[in-house]
């Protein structure tokens, strides 16, 4: 099995408190509370710093778009200041690395923090990054009526 452990950062510039809502197994809907850390973690591939203790664990992960189970996913994230710090774990037996210099981290495995301001998508933002530390990010909104994201 191969565990990867991603942890990265996003600079924001309000903060006070946050909830993250989670595509997850039971419930489909789960709010996620992001607690705040007086220490900000080190951002060294390793998830050992005692402030990760503090954040509340997400496991119970699912693809939406198929009936297998997704591989074993921890996700964690803190605020410190200015700062969202987020950390995934994940197991899998088979990891994808795409290859080509204009598709590879879509087609690689990768983890996503996906933001919406509403149910219905009307503007979100995703941020995927995959093995290699290759990041996509994107700013789209979706058509609930042809059922497709809208990139801009």
């Amino acid at each position: 099995m191969n565990k990867l452990v991603m942890i990265a950062t996003a600079t924001i510039t309000v903060m006070a408190s946050y909830n993250v809502v989670a595509e997850t197994v039971v419930p489909k809907s789960a709010i996620y509370n992001i607690n705040h850390t007086e220490i900000a973690p080190v951002i060294d591939g390793i998830a050992h710093d005692n402030e990760w203790k503090s954040a509340q664990a997400l496991t119970a992960f699912s693809f939406p778009w198929r009936d297998t189970p997704a591989p074993a996913t921890e996700f964690k994230a803190l605020w410190h200041a200015e700062t969202l710090y987020f950390q995934y774990t994940v197991t899998d037996k088979k990891v994808a690395i795409g290859t080509d210099p204009e598709r590879a981290i879509l087609d690689s495995d990768r983890v996503e923090i996906f933001l919406a301001k509403d149910a219905e998508l009307s503007r979100y933002y995703t941020m995927e990054i995959d093995p290699k530390a290759r990041v996509f990010s994107a700013q789209a909104s979706y058509d609930m009526v042809n059922k497709k994201a809208c990139v801009t």
